[in-house]
C-alpha cells in the first residue's frame, strides 16, 4: 500500500473523530492530505494531527474532488446531502451514522463478503457501537450453533455523549460531593433507561438500530433480539450483559473454546471479571462470566466490557484499510 490518500475527517474535533485521528497515526495509515471538517466550526478551531495542526474547515462547501476517503464518525449528525456530493466527486466514505441505509452494513471479519456492494455503493455503513461491540462474539456463536434469541442489557457511558458527556458528568459529581444541587437532567450517581429517541412502541432509536445491525450481522432475520440501552455514570467503556438461547445446547467451555481464537476477543474465567477500568482506552473485547443458565441447556449467558470510542474508530480503520486495498489503488 505504497500510494498516499487524501482523507476527510468530518467532526474530527468530536470525542470520536480524535479518536479516528488518533488511530489513523498508530496503524501509519497511508494519508497524504488530512481534511477536517464540521457543521459549524468556530473561528481559528483546529486539530491534532501527526504533531501538526490541522485547521477545521466547514462541511458546507468542501469540495471533495480530490478526497479518496471521507470517515464519518459513528454516532455523527451528517447530512445525506454531504454523502451525496462526496461519493459524485468519487469519494469513498465510511458511514458511521445511526441508521444509515446509504451502503451496506460492514465489519471486518463479520461480513466481507459485502464489499462488493459497499464498492458500487461507495458507502460502507459502520454499526453502532453496541452492535460493534457485540457483533464479534456472537458471530462464531451463531455460525457454529445457531442463535435462536438474544437478550442484552447495555450499560452505556457518558462517553457515547461526547465531551459534552463527560464534562457534565465531572461537573455534576464535583457538585454532589460538594453538596451542590445539580440543574436540569441528572446524570451522576444516577441510571438513565433511555439512550436515544423513545419511539411510539417504547423503545428507542438506538435499540431499533441494534436490532437491525445484529440481524443484517449475523445474517439471520430469524434471530430475536430484545436489547435494553442504560446509560450510566461512567466516564469510559461499556458493559453488556447477554442472555443467550442456542438452537445446540452447548456447555459454557464450548463457548470458550469457540472464542477463545477470535481475534480482538480476551476470555477472563472464575472470579476475574472484567470491567471497564481494564478496557478504557483500548481495542480489547473481554468476555467474562460464561455460564450455562440453569436446567436449560440451550441458554447461556456472559458478560462483555469494551471502549466503545475506541472499538468504533478500529472497526472504520480496519474496513477502510481492506477497501484501500482492494478497490483505492
Amino acid at each position: 500500500m505504497n500510494k498516499l490518500f487524501d482523507v476527510v475527517v468530518y467532526d474530527a474535533q468530536s470525542l470520536n473523530g480524535e479518536a479516528l485521528l488518533a488511530l489513523l497515526d498508530e496503524r501509519v495509515f497511508p494519508v497524504g492530505n488530512l481534511y477536517a471538517i464540521a457543521q459549524d466550526p468556530e473561528s481559528d478551531a483546529a486539530v491534532s494531527f501527526q504533531d501538526q495542526e490541522v485547521e477545521l474547515l466547514k462541511a458546507e462547501g468542501f469540495e471533495f474532488i480530490d478526497a479518496d476517503l471521507l470517515i464519518l464518525p459513528v454516532g455523527c449528525k451528517a447530512s445525506d446531502e454531504l454523502v451525496g456530493r462526496a461519493t459524485e466527486a468519487g469519494c469513498f466514505v465510511m458511514d458511521g451514522r445511526s441508521g444509515s441505509q446509504a451502503g451496506p452494513l460492514m465489519m471486518s471479519g463479520i461480513n466481507d463478503d459485502q464489499i462488493e456492494a459497499a464498492r458500487e455503493a461507495k458507502v460502507a455503513v459502520v454499526p453502532s457501537s453496541p452492535a460493534a461491540l457485540m457483533l464479534p462474539v456472537l458471530k462464531p456463536l451463531e455460525e457454529a450453533l445457531g442463535i435462536d434469541s438474544v437478550s442484552v442489557t447495555v450499560c452505556q457511558s457518558v462517553s457515547g455523549l461526547g465531551n459534552d458527556g463527560i464534562n457534565d458528568l465531572r461537573k455534576q459529581t464535583i457538585e454532589l460531593l460538594n453538596g451542590k444541587p445539580v440543574s436540569g437532567g441528572r446524570m451522576a450517581f444516577n441510571l438513565l433507561p433511555q439512550v436515544g429517541e423513545l419511539n411510539s412502541n417504547g423503545s428507542t432509536s438506538v435499540e431499533q438500530s441494534m436490532i437491525s445491525e445484529l440481524i443484517e450481522g449475523l445474517g439471520s432475520s430469524d434471530v430475536r433480539i430484545n436489547p435494553t440501552c442504560v446509560r450510566v455514570p461512567v466516564f469510559f467503556g461499556d458493559s453488556l450483559s447477554i442472555q443467550l438461547e442456542l438452537d445446540k445446547p452447548a456447555e459454557a467451555d464450548t463457548v470458550r473454546e469457540l472464542l477463545a481464537d477470535i481475534q480482538g476477543v480476551e476470555l477472563t474465567a472464575g472470579d476475574d471479571f472484567p470491567t471497564v477500568e481494564t478496557v478504557a482506552g483500548n481495542d480489547t473485547i473481554v468476555v467474562g462470566r460464561i455460564r450455562q443458565q440453569a436446567r436449560f441447556a440451550g441458554q447461556l449467558a456472559l458478560w462483555l466490557v469494551a471502549d466503545p470510542v475506541r472499538r468504533a474508530a478500529m472497526s472504520t480503520i480496519d474496513m477502510a484499510e481492506i477497501l484501500l486495498k482492494d478497490f483505492l489503488k
